[in-house]
Order: C-alpha cells, then structure tokens, then sequence
C-alpha cells in the first residue's frame, strides 16, 4: 500500500498523510486505493488530491470502504454482462 501511494499519489503532503493516517488509521490506506481505482475508472484526475480530500473528513464521513465496495461490485457486474 505503500507503493502504491507513493507511485500513485506522489504528490500527496507528507503531513496530510501523516493526519490522515493518525485521524483514520487503516481507513487512510484504503483511501489511497479508492482514489487509484477511481482515478483508473477515469473518474478522479489526480488521485493526491482525492486522497486528501477524504483524510480531512472527520471519521465519520471517511468511508472509502462504501466506494470500493460500489467499485467492485460494478467490476463484478461488467465482468458477468460480459459472459
């Protein structure tokens, strides 16, 4: 996760990640992976900026859980159409 943070959203503070991680624990690398699958999905142009954007919510608000869960499940969706 690690890597991919830092090929992916190099451009990423290293004080927001900082925040981010101590504020959400795990739930910040999980942002890290929503922002890469929707910048992949082609709908988040930079994927740092994302990232961010979800570590400032209070924890409440920070679910990249929920948008990976909605990613994959259309994932799995395209991949039966597909058959």
């Amino acid at each position: 996760l690690d890597r991919l943070r830092r090929q992916r959203a190099a451009n990423l503070f290293p004080g927001v990640w900082a925040a981010g991680r101590a504020r959400h624990g795990v739930r910040a690398h999980l942002a890290i992976v929503e922002a890469v699958a929707l910048a992949d999905a082609g709908e988040v142009r930079d994927p740092a900026a994302y990232a961010a954007g979800i570590m400032r919510k209070p924890p409440s608000q920070c679910r990249p859980e929920v948008t990976l869960a909605r990613l994959a499940a259309r994932r799995g969706a395209q991949a039966a159409s597909r058959v």
